[in-house]
């Protein structure tokens, strides 16, 4: 009897670690970026919270940024739960679902909304580098659907999505270097007709960062810093692109976290834009972000 009681005591203790083992979150830098895809049936959840801040904005009227104005008061904020999971070693599922509050006031209007934004969803491809200790390549497609609340707004709502359909090919990999990572991404957005015809201009953008892990007396932590290219193009109605509708960005970028666990990580980064349109340092924001994966074993 007593044998069998301290045989159901261990794998009461052992049933976690038989179906939830530890699984690295190193594949992940914290900005983003995704170095190697996860092993199979490891599952990658990462909440973040952004909360941006807007030093300059566009005027449609004079068609350059401006400073933002006393009078107005803008306030963002967006939730992201994103997470991804290892059908395979090589392939690997994912979905970002956004969910946004919005309050934008100036004196002639106060336009607000909350709620969720369009939910983007896809697939990985390992295509270079097996560990971290090697090169790496990822190849990403992905569907974003238009399900962020867009039409027939009330002239004090404001559009938490796009009102299209997107298509979205990306590239991501890592390249070590002594004691640093290079990561990199580019990604190209193909962007289709909204409710009102117009089709909106696709987008292409890019990222170079520099990544560091660091093993100290007060625990383990991950830096990262780097610069993001971005450009919107032309928006277009029956073949005639829209005047003052595309949008070229600069943004530099710089990031702590901290391992609280090998499999879950707290971080901090900060983007700034620093030229938009043909304004310099526009806007930054605030991004905290709680990462955890686990390993589902059979």
């Amino acid at each position: 009897m007593k044998k069998r009681a301290f045989v159901l005591i261990q794998l009461f203790f052992l049933l976690p670690a038989i179906i939830f083992a530890q699984e690295s979150i190193n594949n992940f830098t914290i900005g983003g970026v995704q170095k190697l895809n996860l092993k199979r049936n490891a599952l990658y959840l990462n909440i973040n919270g952004e909360f941006p801040q807007f030093i300059k904005v566009y005027n449609s009227k004079l068609n350059t940024m401006v400073d933002f104005p006393e009078t107005n008061v803008t306030t963002e904020a967006y939730l992201n739960a994103y997470a991804q999971y290892g059908f395979s070693n090589k392939l690997n599922f994912f979905i970002d679902i956004p969910f946004k509050w919005l309050n934008h006031y100036n004196p002639n209007i106060n336009q607000e909304n909350k709620g969720f934004g369009d939910i983007e969803f896809g697939a990985s491809w390992q295509a270079v580098g097996s560990s971290l200790s090697e090169k790496t390549l990822g190849l990403r497609l992905s569907v974003t659907a238009p399900v962020g609340e867009h039409s027939n707004l009330s002239p004090f709502e404001l559009p938490l999505g796009e009102g299209v359909w997107q298509i979205t090919a990306a590239a991501a990999g890592m390249i070590p270097v002594n004691s640093f990572s290079v990561v990199y991404f580019l990604d190209y957005t193909l962007r289709t007709k909204n409710s009102a015809d117009i089709n909106l201009g696709d987008q292409v953008a890019g990222m170079v960062a520099a990544e560091k892990e660091l093993n100290t007396d007060w625990g383990n932590f991950s830096l990262e810093s780097g610069f993001e290219l971005s450009n919107y193009f032309d928006n277009s109605l029956n073949g005639t692109n829209l005047p003052n509708s595309s949008e070229f960005a600069a943004h530099i970028f710089g990031g702590i976290g901290y391992y609280y666990r090998s499999n879950l990580r707290f971080s901090f980064t900060m983007p700034f834009t620093v030229y938009k349109i043909d304004g310099w340092l526009t806007d930054y924001s605030a991004i905290l972000k709680i990462e955890y994966s686990l390993d589902i074993k059979n």
